[in-house]
């Protein structure tokens, strides 16, 4: 979908509210509101409308409620579940950007397997010239915290990295025919010091993954060109 065709409505999921906060450097004068359960941030203008859903807590119920909550409010034709993750792949750093191609929801039995993400909207190519990765992002209410879990992921999906959140977003999007993507910085490691590493690096590498992905949006007509930078933030 093209600004040009229509009016298009973005909806975003994140888990975290620093998460969502970093996405306020998209556009001015957001507007910040409590609703059924969650905090939302919305933007809206003639050709384009914005939702930014919090979850009341990380994990996949959380997620899930959230994105099946903003599917009936707001009618999105496009979701993103936005935020961090924990790195996989042993070639993979602090800072990295990975766009779902796919997403796996591991010891999940009632969402086990790979799931397509909406390629039609955000081909692996179109990542190039932004320096982001597209691959498989793994999903489970547990923290990607060892290297024996890493290496079990990276051996049977090929992962790039792992979070809580991105599976069962993925799930309820394709439920509902929504196209759909997770879009994840790495954070930390993936080793007993995540934590730690998380609250060091979070801030910095979600500012700077909102601005590349704001560009990557709008590079592909999905976001209007002409959104000006919120001089605030």
């Amino acid at each position: 979908m093209r600004v040009s065709d229509k009016k298009i409505v973005l909806g975003v999921v994140c888990a975290l509210k620093l998460e969502a906060l970093s996405l306020i450097s998209w556009f001015p004068e957001p507007e910040f509101v409590f609703d059924r359960g969650h905090r939302w941030i919305r933007w809206n203008r003639g050709d384009c409308q914005i939702i930014v859903v919090i979850s009341r807590r990380p994990g996949k119920d959380a997620a899930r409620k959230a994105t099946r909550l903003l599917i009936e409010t707001y009618h999105p034709g496009y979701i993103l579940n936005f935020g961090t993750a924990g790195a996989i792949a042993p070639h993979s750093a602090i800072g990295d950007m990975v766009l779902s191609c796919r997403t796996a929801a591991y010891c999940m039995p009632d969402d086990f397997g790979l799931l397509q993400s909406g390629t039609e909207f955000i081909a692996p190519s179109s990542c190039e010239n932004f320096s982001i990765h597209s691959g498989i992002i793994v999903s489970s209410d547990q923290n990607i915290d060892n290297d024996l879990k890493k290496q079990i992921l990276w051996e049977t999906y090929g992962a790039w990295c792992g979070d809580w959140e991105s599976a069962p977003v993925m799930t309820v999007c394709l439920q509902h025919g929504i196209p759909a993507h997770a879009f994840r910085v790495i954070s930390d490691f993936g080793n007993a010091e995540f934590l730690a590493d998380f609250f060091k690096n979070a801030t910095q590498v979600l500012t700077q993954a909102a601005l590349v992905l704001k560009a990557l949006l709008q590079s592909l007509e999905i976001l209007p060109s002409t959104i000006p930078a919120n001089t605030e933030v």
